[in-house]
Order: C-alpha cells, then structure tokens, then sequence
C-alpha cells in the first residue's frame, strides 16, 4: 500500500477496492477494513498487507468469522454460507483441516476430521433420517472400517467403499439375529445367520440391553483369522503344539491362535533389542495391549460353541 507510514487512513485503488484502517511502514497493520469494489469486504487484524489474528470475511457466498495467518483462514473459525451450510472447527492455509462440526443445509451433521475441507479420518455423520454413521472417511466418501445404526434398530458394522458396503461385515438387527454378512460395491453377496454367545450360554435371540461384547460365531470361526489353522479346545493339554492352536480372546473382543500371539510377540522382541513385551497389540484393530502372551485369556465362549455343548430343538441350536 501507499500512504504514510503510520497511522490511520483511507485508500482507495484503480480497481475501486479501498482499505480503511491503520498502517504501519506503509502497509496495513493493525486493525483495519478492506472493502472489494465486487462487494466483498475483510475486517479485522492486519499485518504486513494480510489478515493476521481475529477476522471477518464477507463475500457472496457467506462469512468467515475467526482466525487468520498470513491472508488465510488459519486456526479456529466458523463458515456460515449462504446455502445454508455452517462449519465450525479447525482451518489451515485456508482450508477446513483437523476436526470439526458441520451442519449441511439438509439437517445432515457431520462431526470429525477434515482434511483440505473434506470429511477425511475418523468422523460421524448424523443423517436427517435418524441414521447414524460412525467410523473412517475419505473424499467426503466412507471408506474403510465403520458402523452404520439404523433408525430402526439394525446396526451394520463392516467395510465401507465409496460409501458402499463393501467386504465383510456383520448386521445385527433390532430383533437380537446376527448375520455374517459380505459386499461387493453395496450388493450383498451372502449372509449367514450366526450363533450368539453373550458372557456364557448361547441363545439364538438376545435380549435388549445386550452386553458390548457380544460375538456371533459360525462355523467359519472354527480357524485363526490370521493362520488358518483350526482351532483346538482342550484347555488342559500339556502339549505345547497343541496349546499354540487355543483361542485366545483379547480386551478387544477380536481373537486368534497362541500361536499367533506367541510369534507377534516373538517379532516386537526382534525389533526391540531383545525386550520382550509383556503385552502386545491386536493384529486385527490394533488397539494396544490386547494380549498378554504369559497369561492368555481364552476364548472359553467359543470353545464351548465348537464344543456343541448345547441341545438341538427342531433343527436350531438353542440354550440350556
């Protein structure tokens, strides 16, 4: 800018913008209003010709009302357009990025992780119609490990693609049934009605106000997820081999063989200068010391269901 070099003023450019306010060193600093001649206008906190701290900007598509460094949204701020969107949150170099809140013109709200002023990370998009989905985004698209709550009761937790049920999943619907369940780009490509084991005996029916970690098991479940190796169920066994194949549960709810565990363990010692961990993570979710080696929590749910400890009435596996 033009003018003295300090103080208060008035600019007005070729153009028809003009910048009111305080300058220093001939350039605007401090607090000041810089008006386009299209209508747009940017008020607050200037430093060396660009916004710097607590702003307004007003254009034809909404405000801006928060933080800037170096002429850009930076820092907190909320958008309020003039679609009727609205965003409340984390910018940098003038984009939504971190976590924020945005509420759409529709009533949908999205809460979560942004990145270049997309739903990107772990996020909740709350729908108009009631429902409810929690877990990984990407491109403003779901994708990756979620879980979608219908309104009417159905909850769907899965893989996601382009925000499609996409790989397996399981669905457990309002009425108790539990389904395993695999997808290819939204088409269901089959959907087997598992066996529910809830913190003792299996019913095919749970009630309401059912634990969280409840596990629906099929035949399938019979083998490791990560060797492939059946499961044994004689917890007794003094046969290192054979208690290598015992299933183990962890804090996480997931489970897989000793084996498995023992040689996880085995491979963390390897890349630690010999330390041996005490505990270790999940292979399948990663939530940090699921497993402990030494003391191994097994899975006596499932080993009572490979077990067929339970009578058969017309056909169907039900409680004792």
């Amino acid at each position: 800018m033009i003018g003295k070099k300090k103080g208060r003023c008035k600019i007005e450019f070729a153009d028809g913008d003009f910048y009111e306010g305080e300058i220093e060193h001939g350039k605007a600093n401090g607090k000041g209003k810089y008006t386009f001649a299209s209508g747009g206008v940017c008020e607050g906190q200037w430093k060396d010709d660009k916004m710097y701290g607590k702003g307004i900007i007003t254009w034809a598509n909404g405000v801006y009302d928060g933080e800037f460094k170096d002429g850009k949204a930076h820092g907190k701020g909320e958008m309020t357009c003039t679609n009727g969107d609205v965003y409340e949150g984390e910018y940098k170099d003038g984009e939504m990025n971190g976590t924020g809140k945005k509420t759409y013109a529709n009533r949908d709200v999205y809460e979560g992780e942004w990145k270049d002023s997309e739903e990107n990370g772990q996020g909740k998009m709350t729908y108009t119609n009631g429902d409810v989905y929690e877990g990984e985004w990407q491109e403003e698209r779901q994708n990756g490990k979620g879980t979608m709550t219908y309104t009417n009761g159905d909850v769907y937790d899965g893989d996601w693609k382009d925000s499609k049920k996409h790989g397996p999943g399981t669905m457990k619907e309002a009425c108790g049934d539990v389904y395993k369940q695999v997808y290819n780009n939204g088409e269901r490509l089959s959907s087997k009605r598992c066996l529910v084991m809830i913190n003792g005996p299996p019913s095919l029916r749970p009630r309401t106000g059912e634990p969280p970690d409840i596990i629906a098991l099929n035949d399938e479940d019979k083998e490791c997820e990560l060797c492939f190796h059946a499961f044994t169920t004689d917890t007794n066994t003094s046969d290192d081999e054979v208690k290598r194949r015992l299933p183990v549960l962890g804090t996480c709810t997931h489970y897989c063989c000793l084996g498995c565990i023992l040689e996880r363990q085995t491979r963390l010692a390897q890349g630690d200068n010999g330390r041996v961990p005490h505990r270790i993570p999940c292979m399948t979710c990663s939530e940090d010391d699921a497993f402990c080696p030494s003391e191994p929590r097994y899975d006596r749910r499932l080993i009572r269901y490979m077990g067929r400890r339970i009578p058969v009435i017309n056909g169907e596996e039900h409680s004792d």
